[in-house]
């Protein structure tokens, strides 16, 4: 997320935490945060159009000492480099799963 922060307010995620920054790298566009603190219940967003998705969560729930970015475990390689952080690029719905949060590049 870069510097420039926007105003967000969207009825459809009212209740939620929703951030929204301009872009880290320089390219037009915006960068949202959905934060989902329910523990039972998932938000959903919907696209306006194609857009990258970075789900994190923790592997077995909130306690968890591993995470996951797009499903897959974030474990540090031997010298502590991080493994390559790849979005998955999708268009219509996101699904925020409960006790998580999701990067939404657009």
């Amino acid at each position: 997320m870069g510097n420039i922060v926007y105003d967000c307010g969207n009825p459809a995620v009212e209740g939620k935490h929703l951030y929204c920054h301009s872009r880290k790298d320089g390219e037009p566009g915006y960068v949202y945060l959905v934060v989902n603190n329910s523990l039972t219940e998932e938000t959903v967003i919907e696209l306006p159009k194609e857009a990258e998705v970075y789900a994190l969560a923790g592997r077995d729930g909130l306690r968890s000492s591993v995470m996951t970015l797009n499903g897959c475990d974030l474990i540090a390689g031997e010298n502590g480099e991080l493994p390559e952080l790849k979005g998955v690029v999708t268009n219509g719905q996101v699904v925020v799963a409960p006790g998580s949060c999701t990067f939404i590049v657009v």
